[in-house]
């Protein structure tokens, strides 16, 4: 199954704390966060910009262990998406009309 890097919040962490250290962790990305797109259930997703960092290819990190391989997925393929994915696809396809030929 792929998914959008994501997890928890830690003590003294604020969720766009937790986002950043997040997606560092999983990608080796460092983000800027532009937006939070959605608040359910405690639950944050964030529009968020690479500005730093080079994409992970190894995990060897016990909170990674669930980490197969880490990949670009253009955003009109919608084989990669599901019940859980597709959802926020569609917001951002909503909210960011110049992705029609970019990657997620």
């Amino acid at each position: 199954m792929w998914n959008y890097p994501g997890g928890g919040i830690e003590a003294g962490e604020s969720p766009e704390e937790a986002c950043i250290r997040e997606v560092k962790e999983e990608t080796g990305f460092d983000i800027r966060i532009i937006e939070l797109m959605k608040l359910e259930h405690s639950k944050y997703t964030y529009r968020a910009e690479i500005i730093g960092g080079t994409l992970k290819s190894e995990f060897k990190e016990s909170y990674n262990k669930d980490i197969i391989e880490v990949q670009w997925i253009h955003i009109y393929n919608d084989q990669f998406f599901d019940k859980i994915t597709r959802p926020i696809r569609a917001e951002l396809l909503r909210s960011c009309p110049d992705l029609s030929g970019g990657k997620l």
